[in-house]
């Protein structure tokens, strides 16, 4: 881990972090495979340090039709006390959270159609309160960072209408590895 030394704001991070960024061009393979999401993330799952599965239940309608899986983020985000870790590098900031929306830039105008097509997914801590709420007065957690996102950059999306999955990247397929397993 590297402590880079001096305070960062969002604008540092704009203008010497994201142009380092290159994510490509946004691309969509159709899959054919007969495993349902969940059975997928379990084979992919002791593979990868960093997996999740967004599965989306209940009755059939609009918002319920796709489940995801994302593997092996390009970088992890996480905060701590006014520091956010980039790709093992810790920077001194105002405000972590202002800085982690600079990130759903490179996403903007990449892709199409509806849903997820990569970018940030995490969690927040109850401690990440700091940052957007002025009077809140808690504890700290030691344990844990405030906020914690993976950068994925690919993913599985698994259409339950049509019964159809599609790998999604930007730039470099790594489908020989979701097809391996």
């Amino acid at each position: 881990m590297v402590v880079c030394k001096g305070f960062f704001d969002g604008d540092y991070i704009m203008k010497n972090i994201l142009p380092k960024i290159k994510l490509g061009k946004y691309q969509e393979e159709k899959i054919n495979i007969s495993l349902s999401a969940f059975e997928v993330f379990k084979r992919l799952y002791p593979d990868c340090e960093n997996i999740f599965l967004l599965e989306s239940l209940g009755e059939e309608g609009k918002y319920n039709r796709y489940s995801y899986i994302g593997f092996d983020p390009l970088f992890i985000i996480s905060a701590k006390n006014n520091q956010i870790m980039i790709k093992n590098k810790v920077h001194k900031v105002g405000n972590p959270y202002a800085v982690l929306s600079a990130f759903s830039t490179l996403f903007e105008k990449k892709g199409t159609g509806e849903g997820y097509r990569g970018g940030l997914v995490g969690y927040f801590s109850h401690e990440a309160t700091k940052y957007f709420e002025k009077a809140y007065v808690g504890y700290e957690n030691h344990d844990f960072p405030d906020f914690e996102f993976g950068f994925y950059i690919d993913g599985l999306r698994f259409d339950k209408k049509t019964q159809k999955c599609t790998y999604f990247y930007y730039g470099k397929s790594r489908m020989e590895k979701v097809m391996s397993l």
